[in-house]
């Protein structure tokens, strides 16, 4: 156990929100699976709610087939208790309009939205809207949207009178009112130091796509080193995907059976992407899934070749996916955003199998750490 994490609170739960079609297959084309109807995406909440999870990732991007913004708002008003994790890229949206937009979600729906802030470039949205910006300005842009973003959400209230005049923004006048109780949760994702110095800066928590176990650990350490110089620890969120069955035999077959109708047009344009300027963090994950598709007994990037994002699937019997998942969790993983094919069965699935499984193994960690024995105090 890397020796400074002692967690207190519970490991927290999230699934993804897909604005697009809910394939059983990855890389047909067209998508063949279940359109994202309010009707499918509200009937998945309910089965990812049963299952036990926090709160659902909605990814953007202009490939998707709705807006994740639009998206998020409409669920959040035909929901009670799951909370939204909506992913923005700061060169969208200009900061106080994005400010005045989150603060009228949560007064009307409750703390029940997070922002997932994209530090990494995407070329192909960022062509749509004439937005392509180097390495450089993304990150320069990124810290002064979220100095406006936090500027204006601390001081909100009815004498508010903000303005700012900076090298990408000017601002005069806004104000937010009513005042917020408190702000959205700040998740941050990139793994130049650059990124991670925001994420000291700006984050409550740090997002990772899984890796080996080994590089994980390596990558999860690198953050907090980088984040310390700010006098605090971020959390740290792995996202990845969950293959569990009630055999290991089982699981495999499913897993052989997501990645085999990869269309070859799609693999192409993936492969692609690992020779496209953009995320670190997106090119790692196509270049890990270039390579063996089992990077550990549990542990498999088949899905890879034929997708963005997350690369790595857990894949096992109900113990085998719940000792991987309380590994990367030992390493000091705060949250875990997880995903299937497709989303509504497979959630349903994890909480049949390993959502209780999973709870008791992380108290059982939690209590351990708060040990004597372990340096902490007894509780």
């Amino acid at each position: 156990m890397t020796s400074e994490f002692r967690p207190t609170e519970p490991v927290r739960l999230y699934n993804l929100l897909l604005p697009s079609p809910d394939v059983s297959q990855v890389g047909t084309w067209p998508p063949e699976g279940d359109m994202p109807t309010l009707h499918h995406q509200q009937r998945t909440i309910e089965e990812v709610e049963a299952a036990g999870f926090h709160g659902m990732l909605a990814p953007t991007a202009y490939s998707n087939f709705v807006d994740n913004w639009v998206q998020i708002t409409m669920l959040l008003a035909r929901t009670h208790r799951i909370e939204m994790l909506g992913a923005i890229r700061p060169n969208q949206v200009h900061p106080a309009q994005f400010a005045k937009q989150c603060a009228s979600i949560l007064q009307l729906v409750g703390r029940r939205l997070s922002l997932n802030v994209v530090l990494g470039g995407w070329d192909v949205d960022d062509r749509i809207i004439g937005a392509v910006e180097t390495a450089e300005q993304r990150l320069a842009r990124a810290e002064e949207w979220l100095t406006i973003l936090h500027e204006t959400w601390e001081g909100s209230g009815i004498a508010q009178d903000y303005s700012h005049k900076g090298r990408f923004y000017d601002i005069e006048g806004l104000r937010i009112y009513p005042a917020l109780e408190k702000r959205p949760e700040i998740f941050l994702s990139g793994m130049t130091d650059e990124a991670i110095r925001l994420s000291g800066m700006f984050a409550d928590t740090h997002v990772l796509w899984a890796e080996k176990p080994e590089d994980t650990r390596r990558s999860i350490e690198r953050v907090w080193g980088i984040s310390a110089a700010h006098g605090r620890r971020v959390r740290i969120a792995l996202r990845m995907h969950v293959i569990v069955r009630e055999t290991e035999e089982e699981a495999w077959r499913a897993a052989e059976h997501i990645a085999a109708r990869i269309d070859p047009q799609v693999a192409e344009t993936r492969a692609a992407q690992i020779r496209a300027q953009g995320s670190v963090s997106r090119r790692g994950q196509l270049s890990l899934a270039q390579g063996e598709a089992r990077i550990g007994r549990h542990l498999w990037t088949g899905t890879g070749a034929a997708r963005f994002g997350a690369s790595v699937s857990v894949v096992g019997d109900a113990e085998q996916v719940t000792e991987q998942l309380m590994e990367f969790r030992r390493m000091g993983v705060d949250d875990l955003i997880l995903s299937g094919y497709p989303k509504e069965r497979e959630a349903r699935r994890f909480g049949q199998l390993v959502t209780q499984r999973l709870m008791d193994a992380d108290l059982e960690f939690r209590r351990d750490c708060r040990s004597p024995s372990r340096g902490g105090q007894d509780a």
